[in-house]
């Protein structure tokens, strides 16, 4: 039986990506990693297989790109701009969206496409596609996912929470409610991590729900009225989407009788909101650039560092105002 590129790259103690690479002359630096697979090579014998990785190469100008739903505005800012500079950079991106219920259907076609690097916001598929048979870069974005080698990008997000915080502290807000989509959410409690030590306030109110559309203006009246918050924090612009709308039914007015702030503070939410909201800023320009660095380098995870942590942004909007200055219709 021949010998194949799992069997080289076990003896020689590296991923099969990473001796793929070596024996096909992608990886220029000469080190001793480099002489260990050839080695391994020389002593199993391998033979690459031209014919295979000449039919590889025409289909390695796809991307694929794997996130939890398109509704959300930070996923659907995400697809466009990896998608416009992956044309800038001669690849195309197939966008999926992938749910506990269709993994492995997205990442048997993920595969099947053998795309030259997959891109996921779902940490599920990113454990699932260590497990195929699939030779490629897989960059985890947005949600880290837990204990794995694979190398993510994404923002601070306990420096988010503590903008965020820093913010309303000075503005003399301690009684916050912050609206989350879930706690399971790997983003979610460095976020509200951040807020709480920024507030130093006990009175910091975490509500979760399982979808933004369970923001509801019944569930939003009775927590504000149950509260006497000052400000309200949308976990993602999907949610501050659903509580601006909620608040403007209940009759409270930003900022006037409540301060609003979000995260991620995409575009798209400036086309829903009369007045700008104060938000933080995911740094997508920045996370799809160093993306695109990686696959246009052919690197693998060994050349990339484990964790890419990006610095957000406050951008302040219309929607807070000094706690002291709030018409509290709701107390």
């Amino acid at each position: 039986m021949k010998p194949t590129i799992y069997d080289v790259a076990k003896l020689a103690g590296v991923s099969s990506t990473m001796a793929s690479r070596i024996l096909r002359g992608a990886r220029k630096r000469q080190d001793a990693i480099t002489v260990q697979v050839r080695e391994a090579a020389a002593i199993l014998g391998y033979q690459p297989n031209r014919m295979a990785q000449s039919l590889r190469s025409t289909s390695s100008r796809v991307i694929g790109l794997v996130v939890p739903e398109f509704r959300n505005p930070f996923f659907s800012a995400y697809a466009e701009l990896l998608s416009r500079r992956a044309m800038d950079n001669n690849y195309v991106v197939m966008s999926l969206v992938a749910t506990k219920q269709d993994i492995l259907p997205v990442v048997q076609r993920l595969a099947e496409y053998r795309v030259r690097a997959v891109v996921s916001a779902v940490p599920e598929v990113t454990d699932a596609m260590q497990r195929v048979n699939w030779d490629g870069l897989l960059i985890a974005v947005s949600r880290q996912p837990a204990q794995t080698k694979v190398p993510y990008v994404g923002m601070n997000d306990y420096e988010a929470g503590k903008l965020l915080g820093q913010h309303l502290a000075a503005l003399g807000h301690h009684r916050v409610i912050v609206e989350v989509e879930s706690l399971e959410i790997p983003s979610t409690r460095p976020r509200i991590q951040g807020l709480k030590d920024s507030l130093a306030s006990d009175d910091i109110f975490i509500d979760t729900v399982n979808h933004p559309d369970e923001v509801t203006v019944s569930r939003i009246d009775g927590l504000v009225r149950r509260t006497h918050a000052t400000a309200i924090a949308g976990g993602s612009d999907a949610i501050a989407l659903r509580l601006y709308s909620a608040l403007g039914q209940i009759g409270l007015r930003i900022p006037g009788d409540i301060s609003l702030v979000s995260f991620d503070g995409t575009f798209a939410v400036e086309d829903f909101v009369p007045i700008p909201l104060t938000s933080v800023v995911q740094p997508i320009d920045q996370c799809v650039a160093i993306v695109m660095e990686w696959i246009n380098n052919d690197l693998t995870p060994d050349d990339v560092r484990r964790v890419t942590l990006l610095t957000p942004e406050l951008r302040l909007g219309q929607s807070t105002r000094p706690a002291a200055n709030t018409r509290s219709a709701h107390r």
